[in-house]
């Protein structure tokens, strides 16, 4: 058998640094030839411009008219958003003379069962009741206004006025 001998390469391989003047050159002409793209762009974007220094605007006519649409939506938004105020305070002043209407028998009928009462004590007698109004009430009507712009919540209450335990 034959024995391989390893073959070396001629030079072997050393990192070669610059010398501190060059490498400060080589930073100097950078500098100066991003200045030099800054001036261009300066320069150029100055020819560019307008003589009066305000840019003239351009648009488009579907933009105008999608403007125009837009302007018109929010009009209808804010119509139909007073109407709904206008309707809520109908409400609650109807609401408010229902309340007053059924307060006011309700009102009669305890001060007339007083009497009754101290005569009940004089002598005996039975009292009877009405049967109970099974009619339905709003109460607590309102309207929230959500975290969208155009979008409200009306919440409120049914109340039974015959029976409270339901």
């Amino acid at each position: 058998m034959m024995a391989r001998k390893k073959i070396v390469p001629p030079v072997t391989p050393r990192i070669v640094q610059d010398p501190p003047g060059q490498r400060l050159f080589r930073y100097v002409l950078l500098f100066c030839a991003f200045l030099l793209a800054v001036w261009f762009s300066y320069d150029y974007g100055r020819k560019q411009a307008p003589a009066n220094g305000k840019a003239a605007v351009v648009q488009s006519g579907e933009s105008e008219q999608r403007i125009a649409e837009l302007e018109q939506e929010r009009d209808a938004l804010k119509q139909q958003a007073t109407e709904l105020e206008q309707r809520m305070k109908q409400a609650t002043r109807a609401l408010k003379a229902e309340q007053a209407r059924t307060q006011a028998p309700q009102q009669a009928q305890s001060s007339q069962r007083a009497a009754p009462v101290l005569i009940a004590e004089a002598e005996p007698a039975t009292i009877e009741l009405e049967p109970a109004d099974n009619t339905l009430k709003l109460e607590n009507v309102r309207i929230e206004q959500t975290e969208s712009e155009n979008v409200y919540r009306i919440g409120f209450s049914v109340m039974r006025a015959g029976d409270s335990t339901g």
